[in-house]
Protein backbone atom coordinates (compact mmCIF):
# COMPACT_ATOMS: atom_id res chain seq x y z
CA UNK A 1 0.00 0.00 0.00
CA UNK A 2 2.45 2.85 0.86
CA UNK A 3 4.09 1.90 -2.38
CA UNK A 4 1.21 2.74 -4.25
CA UNK A 5 0.55 5.72 -2.40
CA UNK A 6 3.74 7.17 -3.39
CA UNK A 7 3.40 6.47 -6.86
CA UNK A 8 0.21 7.45 -6.82
CA UNK A 9 1.69 10.74 -5.64
CA UNK A 10 4.53 10.47 -8.28
CA UNK A 11 1.79 10.69 -11.43
CA UNK A 12 -0.11 13.48 -9.16
CA UNK A 13 3.16 15.74 -9.27
CA UNK A 14 4.24 14.66 -12.41
CA UNK A 15 1.00 16.20 -14.20
CA UNK A 16 0.70 19.35 -12.12
CA UNK A 17 4.33 19.92 -13.68
CA UNK A 18 2.82 19.45 -17.22
CA UNK A 19 0.10 21.61 -16.41
CA UNK A 20 2.30 24.44 -14.37
CA UNK A 21 4.82 24.11 -17.63
CA UNK A 22 1.42 24.58 -20.14
CA UNK A 23 0.40 27.52 -18.58
CA UNK A 24 3.51 29.28 -18.32
CA UNK A 25 4.13 28.60 -21.93
CA UNK A 26 1.29 30.19 -22.60
CA UNK A 27 1.63 33.37 -20.73
CA UNK A 28 4.89 33.61 -22.39
CA UNK A 29 3.25 33.28 -26.08
CA UNK A 30 0.66 35.50 -24.64
CA UNK A 31 2.99 38.00 -24.01
CA UNK A 32 5.34 38.15 -26.95
CA UNK A 33 1.80 38.26 -29.04
CA UNK A 34 0.91 41.17 -27.09
CA UNK A 35 4.38 42.78 -28.74
CA UNK A 36 3.99 41.80 -32.07
CA UNK A 37 2.43 45.41 -33.00
CA UNK A 38 4.77 47.11 -31.70
CA UNK A 39 7.19 44.61 -32.75
CA UNK A 40 6.02 44.76 -36.71
CA UNK A 41 5.69 48.72 -36.48
CA UNK A 42 9.45 49.08 -35.70
CA UNK A 43 10.53 46.73 -38.14
CA UNK A 44 8.46 48.97 -41.03
CA UNK A 45 9.76 52.47 -39.29
CA UNK A 46 13.48 51.07 -38.97
CA UNK A 47 13.38 49.54 -42.29
CA UNK A 48 11.52 52.95 -43.89
CA UNK A 49 14.34 55.13 -42.44
CA UNK A 50 17.11 52.89 -43.54
CA UNK A 51 15.82 52.92 -46.97
CA UNK A 52 15.75 56.14 -47.43
CA UNK A 53 18.65 56.87 -45.78
CA UNK A 54 21.41 54.54 -48.03
CA UNK A 55 18.83 53.90 -51.56
CA UNK A 56 20.39 57.61 -52.56
CA UNK A 57 23.93 55.98 -52.49
CA UNK A 58 23.13 52.90 -54.90
CA UNK A 59 20.00 53.32 -56.03
CA UNK A 60 20.10 49.62 -57.45
CA UNK A 61 16.84 47.11 -58.16
CA UNK A 62 18.06 44.89 -55.37
CA UNK A 63 17.60 47.98 -52.71
CA UNK A 64 14.16 48.56 -53.96
CA UNK A 65 13.68 44.61 -53.81
CA UNK A 66 14.69 44.50 -50.29
CA UNK A 67 12.20 47.08 -48.89
CA UNK A 68 9.80 46.16 -51.21
CA UNK A 69 10.19 41.91 -49.75
CA UNK A 70 10.13 44.12 -45.93
CA UNK A 71 7.29 45.77 -46.36
CA UNK A 72 5.00 42.94 -47.70
CA UNK A 73 6.03 40.18 -45.41
CA UNK A 74 5.46 42.59 -42.36
CA UNK A 75 2.00 43.47 -43.66
CA UNK A 76 1.52 39.68 -44.59
CA UNK A 77 2.49 38.69 -40.81
CA UNK A 78 0.66 41.36 -38.97
CA UNK A 79 -2.00 39.83 -40.90
CA UNK A 80 -1.51 36.32 -39.72
CA UNK A 81 -0.83 37.64 -36.18
CA UNK A 82 -4.63 39.18 -35.85
CA UNK A 83 -5.97 35.50 -37.07
CA UNK A 84 -3.82 33.98 -34.01
CA UNK A 85 -5.19 33.02 -30.64
CA UNK A 86 -2.82 33.83 -27.41
CA UNK A 87 -5.25 32.74 -25.16
CA UNK A 88 -6.89 29.50 -23.56
CA UNK A 89 -4.96 27.40 -25.96
CA UNK A 90 -4.74 23.32 -25.93
CA UNK A 91 -0.87 22.01 -26.05
CA UNK A 92 -1.33 21.47 -30.20
CA UNK A 93 -2.33 25.10 -30.39
CA UNK A 94 0.06 26.27 -28.41
CA UNK A 95 2.82 24.51 -30.68
CA UNK A 96 1.35 25.84 -33.66
CA UNK A 97 1.56 29.86 -32.02
CA UNK A 98 4.97 29.08 -30.91
CA UNK A 99 5.99 27.99 -34.81
CA UNK A 100 4.58 30.93 -35.91
CA UNK A 101 6.19 32.89 -33.50
CA UNK A 102 10.03 31.75 -34.34
CA UNK A 103 9.32 31.04 -38.44
CA UNK A 104 8.27 34.88 -38.23
CA UNK A 105 11.35 35.74 -36.10
CA UNK A 106 13.73 34.08 -38.43
CA UNK A 107 11.74 35.23 -42.02
CA UNK A 108 12.55 38.68 -40.09
CA UNK A 109 16.00 37.99 -39.02
CA UNK A 110 16.78 36.69 -43.09
CA UNK A 111 15.37 40.05 -44.27
CA UNK A 112 17.46 42.30 -41.88
CA UNK A 113 20.47 40.29 -42.73
CA UNK A 114 20.46 40.89 -46.28
CA UNK A 115 20.35 44.42 -45.46
CA UNK A 116 23.18 44.68 -47.42
CA UNK A 117 21.29 44.98 -50.79
CA UNK A 118 20.63 48.78 -50.11
CA UNK A 119 24.65 49.33 -50.41
CA UNK A 120 26.35 50.13 -53.78
CA UNK A 121 28.54 47.58 -55.31
CA UNK A 122 31.50 49.08 -53.26
CA UNK A 123 31.03 50.24 -50.55
CA UNK A 124 33.04 52.38 -48.27
CA UNK A 125 33.63 51.72 -44.56
CA UNK A 126 31.02 53.98 -43.24
CA UNK A 127 27.92 52.49 -45.63
CA UNK A 128 28.87 49.29 -44.22
CA UNK A 129 29.54 50.52 -40.95
CA UNK A 130 25.90 52.36 -40.73
CA UNK A 131 23.91 48.86 -41.55
CA UNK A 132 26.07 47.40 -39.02
CA UNK A 133 25.10 49.63 -36.06
CA UNK A 134 21.86 49.65 -37.17
CA UNK A 135 21.60 46.24 -36.68
CA UNK A 136 22.93 45.95 -33.65
CA UNK A 137 20.08 48.53 -32.34
CA UNK A 138 17.65 46.00 -34.07
CA UNK A 139 19.52 43.18 -31.82
CA UNK A 140 19.36 45.40 -28.91
CA UNK A 141 15.42 45.42 -29.39
CA UNK A 142 15.23 42.08 -30.30
CA UNK A 143 16.64 41.59 -26.49
CA UNK A 144 14.37 43.56 -24.75
CA UNK A 145 11.03 42.89 -26.83
CA UNK A 146 11.60 38.55 -28.00
CA UNK A 147 14.15 36.96 -25.12
CA UNK A 148 11.14 36.18 -23.03
CA UNK A 149 11.08 33.17 -25.57
CA UNK A 150 14.69 32.39 -25.99
CA UNK A 151 13.86 30.32 -29.27
CA UNK A 152 12.06 33.21 -31.10
CA UNK A 153 15.18 35.78 -29.99
CA UNK A 154 17.81 33.35 -31.47
CA UNK A 155 15.28 32.93 -34.53
CA UNK A 156 15.91 36.38 -35.07
CA UNK A 157 19.78 36.92 -34.16
CA UNK A 158 20.94 33.81 -35.78
CA UNK A 159 20.37 34.41 -39.45
CA UNK A 160 20.75 37.96 -39.26
CA UNK A 161 24.25 37.47 -38.18
CA UNK A 162 25.30 34.54 -40.44
CA UNK A 163 23.73 36.81 -43.34
CA UNK A 164 25.39 40.12 -42.80
CA UNK A 165 28.79 38.35 -41.43
CA UNK A 166 28.99 36.57 -44.41
CA UNK A 167 28.59 39.80 -46.35
CA UNK A 168 31.15 41.50 -44.42
CA UNK A 169 33.43 38.89 -44.95
CA UNK A 170 33.42 38.92 -48.51
CA UNK A 171 32.35 41.96 -50.01
CA UNK A 172 35.43 44.42 -50.90
CA UNK A 173 34.57 47.64 -48.54
CA UNK A 174 37.82 48.65 -46.84
CA UNK A 175 38.14 47.06 -43.52
CA UNK A 176 35.62 45.14 -43.80
CA UNK A 177 37.21 42.35 -41.76
CA UNK A 178 37.10 44.75 -38.49
CA UNK A 179 33.30 45.43 -39.04
CA UNK A 180 33.08 42.02 -38.32
CA UNK A 181 35.13 41.73 -35.95
CA UNK A 182 33.30 44.29 -34.35
CA UNK A 183 30.05 43.11 -35.11
CA UNK A 184 31.24 39.50 -33.39
CA UNK A 185 32.02 41.08 -30.44
CA UNK A 186 29.05 42.93 -30.26
CA UNK A 187 26.87 39.71 -30.39
CA UNK A 188 29.60 38.54 -27.63
CA UNK A 189 27.70 40.56 -25.44
CA UNK A 190 24.19 41.30 -26.56
CA UNK A 191 23.07 37.34 -26.58
CA UNK A 192 24.55 36.60 -23.41
CA UNK A 193 22.68 40.06 -22.04
CA UNK A 194 19.49 38.61 -23.86
CA UNK A 195 19.59 35.64 -22.06
CA UNK A 196 19.92 36.89 -18.98
CA UNK A 197 16.75 39.51 -19.19
CA UNK A 198 14.60 36.32 -20.44
CA UNK A 199 15.86 34.33 -17.42
CA UNK A 200 15.38 37.01 -15.36
CA UNK A 201 12.15 37.92 -16.51
CA UNK A 202 10.71 34.32 -16.67
CA UNK A 203 12.24 33.65 -12.77
CA UNK A 204 10.30 36.90 -11.92
CA UNK A 205 7.26 35.15 -13.52
CA UNK A 206 7.29 32.37 -11.85
CA UNK A 207 7.13 33.84 -8.78
CA UNK A 208 4.48 36.00 -9.46
CA UNK A 209 2.54 32.47 -10.26
CA UNK A 210 3.08 31.10 -6.81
Amino acid sequence: MPETRDDSTIITNERHQSVERLAFRQEQVKLLFGQLNLIYLADFLAGTFLFFLLITSSNSISGYSWYAVLVFSTAVRATLAKRQKSEGLDEASLKKNLFFLVSGAVWSGLIWGFSWALLPVNPSFLQLAAIGLWLAGMLAGAATTMSVIKEVFLGFVTPTAIVFLSYSVFTRAEDNLIMASGFILYLGFIIPIAMRIGSDFNRTRRLHRR
